[in-house]
C-alpha cells in the first residue's frame, strides 16, 4: 500500500519542473523514491514537494504581478503617445486654419480699403454688416449699437489714399463666437523720406458662412 503514494509524488514533480533549491529532485531521486518502503522518507519527500510547489506558486504570482505591471505601463505609454500625436495634429490643424483665416481677413481688409479709396459704396455695403452704416455724402463709416452711433471712421481723412504698404500687426480670433479683431498698420512714405503710419482696427463677424466687417476705428 505504501508504494501507491509514489506515482502521485512523481506526477507533482513533473508539474512543478526543476528548481535550484535544495529541495530539487534529480533523476536518481525519482528512481530511489520509486523503490523505497521507508514511510519516514516518503513523508519527508512529501513535505519537500509541498515546499517546492509553494515556491513555484509564489514565483508564478510574482511573475503574474510583474506582467500586469508591465502591461499597465505599456498601455499608459501607448495612451501617452496617442495623446501626443492627437495634440500635435490638432495644433497643426489649428495653425493652418488660423493662417487661412488671416489671409481671408487680409483679403477682406484690402477690398474694404480699396472700396473706401474708390468710394465704391455698393462694394462697401456688401463687405459690411448691418452694424456699419455708410454716410456717402461725408465719406464716413458709422459703427452702430442698438441703432446708435458709437464710433465713426472718416476715410477721406485717412492715409488710405497715400498707402504704400499695409501690415497686419495684431490678430485675435474668438472661435466660439466666430469673431475676429485685427489691427492693420498703414505705412505711407512721403517725398521727404519720412514715414507716416496709421493703425486701423477692424472687427469681423461671420454671418451666414460669410465674414463681414462689423466695426472700424483708428487706434493711436
Amino acid at each position: 500500500m505504501k508504494k501507491l503514494w509514489v506515482p502521485l509524488f512523481f506526477s507533482v514533480l513533473l508539474l512543478v519542473g526543476c528548481s535550484e533549491d535544495a529541495d530539487q529532485f534529480s533523476a536518481e531521486d525519482y528512481e530511489e523514491l520509486g523503490q523505497t518502503d521507508d514511510i519516514e522518507k516518503l513523508i519527508d519527500t512529501n513535505e519537500r514537494l509541498v515546499r517546492q510547489l509553494e515556491q513555484y506558486v509564489n514565483q508564478t504570482e510574482d511573475l503574474n504581478d510583474e506582467v500586469d505591471h508591465l502591461q499597465e505601463e505599456n498601455d499608459r505609454l501607448k495612451n501617452d503617445i496617442l495623446t501626443y500625436k492627437t495634440k500635435a495634429f490638432e495644433a497643426e490643424t489649428n495653425k493652418l486654419e488660423e493662417l487661412a483665416l488671416r489671409e481671408e481677413m487680409d483679403h477682406l481688409a484690402l477690398s474694404l480699403f480699396q472700396a473706401m479709396h474708390e468710394k465704391d459704396y455698393e462694394q462697401l455695403s456688401g463687405l459690411t454688416s448691418d452694424q456699419v452704416e455708410s454716410d456717402e455724402e461725408n465719406n464716413v463709416l458709422h459703427v452702430l449699437s442698438d441703432k446708435e452711433v458709437i464710433t465713426s471712421f472718416h476715410y477721406e481723412d485717412s492715409l488710405l489714399s497715400q498707402m504704400d504698404f499695409l501690415q497686419q500687426t495684431s490678430f485675435n480670433y474668438d472661435q466660439e463666437n466666430e469673431t475676429c479683431s485685427v489691427h492693420y498698420t498703414i505705412h505711407s512714405f512721403v517725398s521727404s523720406g519720412s514715414e507716416q503710419q496709421q493703425i486701423i482696427e477692424l472687427g469681423f463677424e461671420k454671418e451666414d458662412d460669410s465674414w463681414k466687417v462689423t466695426s472700424i476705428s483708428e487706434r493711436m
